[in-house]
């Protein structure tokens, strides 16, 4: 048994428990126990220093306590992993993410974590517009959705609006797009109130009819006061730079 005495603690012989060649220690207030095999030589600890259990979770250290020493029984705490956690007390495994399983499966290289409706799974991230509406250049990712601008140096190929009539009224589907005109006669395109500010969209005469923008509700400025496509093939640009009004500006008559 031992007995402390200032930054001092002298060490008894007693009978290891654990049997020859076992090392173990425990640290309680006003004691400091030892068992190297059968045999403990008389010495001293140092004050902090931390020495090693070799019990395990659940076990009692009592070698032999001295009488009037209430607290020599140290009982080491037992621990059962369980919801998110599988194992044992020294070695635990991840089996769940809230409350939700985690698959088995070992990921390999750029894989990630995702949800299937059951389980997290390693899954490679698809870039098929089957299932993704994100693709890949040797240059960069781009949005597969209509009129969207790519990240990287690949951007998104306009979309096309080929007009036949004689009339047409802008839509805010139609910011970013190309407008075709194709007819003989006078074209009225029709800018509304209520396009986003920062709209464009590029106006193409591809008949013998040219296209008029025309406000409505809105204003459209020109710098030279032009007001129409200036004939086949020309092409005119609308942009609104402030609310409900929009430069004009391009091949123009």
């Amino acid at each position: 048994m031992s007995e402390n005495n200032a930054d001092r603690i002298s060490i008894h012989m007693i009978h290891s428990p654990f049997g020859e060649g076992s090392k173990g220690v425990a640290l309680k207030t006003g004691a400091f126990v030892a068992s190297f095999g059968f045999l403990i030589a008389l010495g001293a600890v140092t004050a902090g220093k931390s020495y090693a259990f070799p019990y395990a979770p659940g076990e009692t250290l009592d070698p032999a306590c001295h009488p009037t020493d209430a607290n020599c029984s140290v009982q080491i705490p037992s621990f059962t992993p369980s919801g998110d956690l599988s194992g044992n007390a020294t070695s635990q495994t991840v089996i769940g993410l809230q409350g939700h399983p985690v698959d088995s499966t070992t990921p390999t290289s750029s894989q990630v974590l995702q949800w299937n409706g059951s389980a997290w799974t390693p899954e490679t991230l698809s870039t098929s517009t089957g299932t993704n509406y994100w693709s890949s250049t040797s240059t960069g990712i781009y949005y597969n959705a209509s009129g969207s601008v790519a990240i990287g140096a690949t951007v998104v190929a306009s979309s096309l609006n080929n007009q036949t009539g004689t009339a047409y009224t802008l839509t805010t589907a139609d910011n970013g797009r190309i407008l075709t005109f194709t007819n003989a006669g006078a074209i009225t395109l029709t800018v509304p109130l209520g396009l986003p500010v920062g709209f464009s969209c590029l106006v193409v005469q591809l008949g013998v009819g040219a296209v008029t923008p025309t406000a409505s509700g809105t204003t459209i400025v020109q710098r030279q006061s032009l007001t129409k496509t200036a004939g086949q093939y020309a092409i005119a640009t609308l942009l609104s730079y402030v609310p409900d009004t929009f430069i004009l500006a391009g091949d123009l008559q």
